[in-house]
């Protein structure tokens, strides 16, 4: 179960998937009902949306480029974005964020030295 390891002084039994476990009411992020993820905040669709278009400029970036390079980044950005795909830290987020905005940037100077 994801309960956090806070002192549990409120916290409630809840029911999940046949096992009782126990809830803590001061503890967010995660979702009292479910218990499964961390509950997601308008920032977190905010920087989704930026996550979103970074992955399409990436794509848009190979445009032009033959097939064997197009295709390695293509699996590379595809690689990068899944396995940070469960992150909920937004600080964490923003540097991961900052961090392909870089690369983009990178590779779009090398792309134009290169033709």
């Amino acid at each position: 179960t994801l309960v956090p390891h806070h002192s549990f002084s409120r916290a409630i039994p809840r029911w999940h998937g046949g096992t009782l476990s126990l809830v803590n009411l001061t503890s967010t992020p995660y979702h009292i009902d479910t218990m499964t993820a961390p509950l997601l905040t308008l920032k977190h669709f905010v920087l989704r949306a930026e996550a979103r278009r970074l992955y399409r400029d990436v794509l848009r970036t190979m445009k032009g480029l033959d097939r064997e390079t197009a295709f390695g980044v293509r699996e590379a950005a595809r690689a990068q974005f899944a396995d940070n795909a469960q992150e909920y830290d937004i600080e964490r987020i923003r540097i991961l964020l900052t961090d392909g905005r870089h690369s983009l940037e990178q590779m779009q100077c090398y792309l134009v030295t290169a033709t």
